[in-house]
């Protein structure tokens, strides 16, 4: 078996694990997407919340869900 890493970029603000073969990722963008561990993206979402004015990190929470 090979292993390769590749970068991608810095633009990634935090990342969780949201599931045994998911991650949850925050970008400079304030985008969250959902990755599966290859680095294929399954949903893109923007966060769009009024009185929200800067999402600085996200953390892991029960059930597959995380807090923004």
């Amino acid at each position: 078996m090979e292993c390769t890493l590749e970068k991608r970029g810095d633009n990634t603000l935090a990342a969780v694990f949201i599931s045994k073969d998911r991650i949850c990722v925050l970008d400079m963008n304030r985008e969250v997407s959902i990755c599966n561990l290859d680095g294929t993206n399954i949903k893109k979402v923007t966060i769009n919340k009024k009185g929200v004015n800067r999402i600085e990190m996200i953390y892991p929470a029960p059930m597959g869900k995380i807090i923004v």
